[in-house]
């Protein structure tokens, strides 16, 4: 790629359009009427003077919304391009036929030289304004409309004052139709209609840990899209979701109501979540929202939760064997047995059960007697259980 971005590239900058020129040339010849006016006193002068202004305001303001250079320049030519893993996203300078030959001859290359077939479904041409999917992000290029005005001692002139915001820049976006599916696939409900659903399978789960569980969802896929432009826009409608959702899973654990549940549990404009330690004080869950999210540095973006140890309950022990639950594969009934370690310390986090025995600061565990004697022969496998 570095080679084709060689030979593709052509030219040191964009030539001035055309319209913006003059539009400039015109601005300067008025700016130069009303300064030669500045300190005639006379009517005839001032009613010139205004005339002239209000001309420089509405040339301003078209030039603001022209583009400086011709993005249709044929002697300038550019070639970018950025890869992760197996996926490729290519933007050119360029019409649509050098596109679609670049196209043609990355197929042929990957095809011939790495033996390797392109995704018919993924792969092809867009244009920058329409946008392209990359990564679970939506790159298009984008040109704002609005126009600010500067506070400087510098701008004394009628019209130069104002500035544009954005002008035929990148954006990452948040595709909508990805929270969606993210939606369904957890189970927070009707992304459309906005209509929440409980999740069955975690009400056995305390509550501190049913929100830690919503927390390392939200959390994660909050932190994937904190590049994208706009992001808590693009997120709120999820997390309103997934909040309600998590007031629906307490509702139906405690046979309540999500409304019984929000005055239950909120605290100012947090919801909250206490449990009692050992020594009588009281530990403080707050579930996730936008309002106090830092946006990560992007080191950190691409680390995805864990929440496979947050299926477990909580509770004692001894309500732990009176739900007559084997932790492992969740088999019901028969006869149970205590997995105990000494120390957890002495856990190495190599095997999955050991990993939730170290996350829930539990040394024990409910295991059925076929998945205890597989735990001590070191073969108790989680592919058998179902989360």
């Amino acid at each position: 790629m570095e080679k084709k971005k060689r030979e593709f590239d052509q030219g040191k900058a964009r030539r001035e359009g055309r319209e913006w020129l003059l539009t400039t040339a015109s601005l300067q010849h008025y700016r130069k009427r009303v300064d030669a006016l500045k300190g005639n006193t006379s009517p005839k002068a001032r009613t010139m003077q205004e005339r002239y202004e209000q001309k420089l305001r509405e040339l301003s303001e078209k030039q603001k919304r022209l583009p400086a250079s011709d993005p249709l320049d044929p002697n300038y030519r550019r070639l970018f391009y950025v890869r992760y893993a197996d996926d490729y996203l290519i933007g050119i300078i360029g019409n649509k036929q050098e596109a679609e030959n670049l196209f043609r001859e990355i197929q042929t290359f990957l095809t011939t030289a790495l033996k390797l077939d392109i995704s018919e479904e993924k792969s092809g041409i867009h244009h920058a304004k329409e946008g392209t999917s990359f990564l679970g992000y939506e790159v298009l290029n984008y040109t704002s409309e609005k126009i600010v005005t500067v506070h400087s001692p510098g701008f004394t002139r009628v019209g130069a004052a104002t500035r544009r915001t954005v002008k035929e820049r990148l954006h990452l976006r948040i595709p909508q139709h990805t929270m969606s599916e993210f939606c369904r696939r957890k189970g927070y409900g009707n992304y459309e209609s906005l209509h929440p659903s409980s999740k069955a399978g975690w009400i056995l789960m305390d509550e501190a840990e049913i929100l830690l569980a919503y927390n390392a969802e939200m959390r994660g896929i909050a932190n994937y899209y904190a590049l994208a432009n706009g992001a808590k826009g693009g997120l709120r409608k999820l997390m309103y979701l997934a909040q309600s959702s998590f007031l629906a899973t307490l509702a139906d654990k405690f046979k309540s109501s999500i409304s019984k549940e929000l005055l239950k549990h909120r605290q100012g404009k947090d919801i909250v979540v206490l449990t009692k330690m050992k020594e009588g004080k009281s530990q403080r869950y707050t579930l996730f929202t936008l309002r106090n999210w830092k946006p990560p540095q992007p080191k950190d973006v691409d680390v995805l939760p864990t929440t496979i140890h947050l299926r477990f309950g909580r509770g004692t022990l001894g309500q732990r064997l009176d739900m007559s639950i084997c932790e492992s594969c969740r088999k019901t009934g028969g006869y149970l047995e205590v997995h105990h370690v000494r120390k957890l310390k002495d856990l190495q986090g190599k095997e999955w059960w050991e990993q939730v025995m170290s996350t829930r600061k539990r040394k024990t565990m409910i295991l059925c007697v076929e998945c205890h004697d597989l735990l001590h022969i070191g073969k108790l496998s989680n592919r058998q259980k179902k989360f």
